[in-house]
């Protein structure tokens, strides 16, 4: 018997197999650890969550890449202010007001 993953955007919601071709989640969140060189292998687990590469673009918490993400990214590109805001408020741990 085999076991099929079904990963879903915890933003919008849009879900999608590993075997489909399209791209795969992206783990967002914040981390900090002191003394260590290297990150949990999935740190959303933690503290994030999982978003797909539409959702990132839409956010404007990592810089557009390609023609598709340049036509969903925010015009102006957020400082990085924004970008923590963006990811404490959308990760439930505060509230832009």
């Amino acid at each position: 018997m085999a076991v099929i993953t079904t990963y879903k955007c915890d933003k919008c919601g849009k879900e999608w197999h590993p075997n489909s071709g399209e791209e795969m989640p992206v783990a967002v969140g914040i981390v900090v650890e002191f003394g260590k060189t290297t990150l949990p292998a999935a740190p959303y687990k933690r503290f994030g969550a999982m978003w797909c590469r539409e959702c990132v673009m839409k956010s404007g918490i990592h810089p557009p890449m390609t023609e598709a993400d340049k036509q969903v990214a925010p015009e102006q590109p957020l400082s990085f202010e924004e970008k923590f805001a963006v990811l404490m408020e959308e990760l439930g741990f505060a509230r832009q007001e």
